[in-house]
């Protein structure tokens, strides 16, 4: 990490998104990879699980919010999405207690919750 005085330098902030990988243990016995979020994709993520009103109509981001969690951050072992968003109407319909591993491991890996662990040590 270049710094200047302890801090980090304008060019290490901005010096690009390297994505990380960890493996999820799921219910079932059976493990998926997930890779975190760049900021760009995390915040449009935040935005679409938003219930908005446009044109009249009301947009409930929160119904697909786990499946499309899921789409975004599960990957191969090269890195690559397992999942699009044509998959998401059929993800929705799978087991629960799966879905719920993954999203609470990707939500966490992603900065869009707390870790509990992590804030009781803080």
């Amino acid at each position: 990490m270049s710094e200047t005085n302890g801090f980090a330098s304008r060019e290490f902030l901005l010096g690009g998104y390297a994505p990380s990988f960890r493996e999820v243990e799921l219910p079932d016995g059976g493990k998926v990879r997930i890779r975190n979020l760049p900021a760009g994709e995390r915040d449009k993520y935040v935005l679409a699980s938003r219930n908005l009103k446009t044109g009249g109509q009301e947009i409930k981001g929160l119904e697909t919010a786990t499946a499309r969690l899921i789409v975004l951050c599960v990957v191969d072992s090269q890195g690559n999405r397992l999942f699009s968003r044509d998959d998401i109407a059929q993800l929705q319909e799978q087991d629960p207690s799966i879905q719920d591993a993954i999203y609470a491991a990707a939500a966490k890996f992603c900065g869009l919750i707390e870790d509990e662990d992590e804030a009781k040590n803080d």
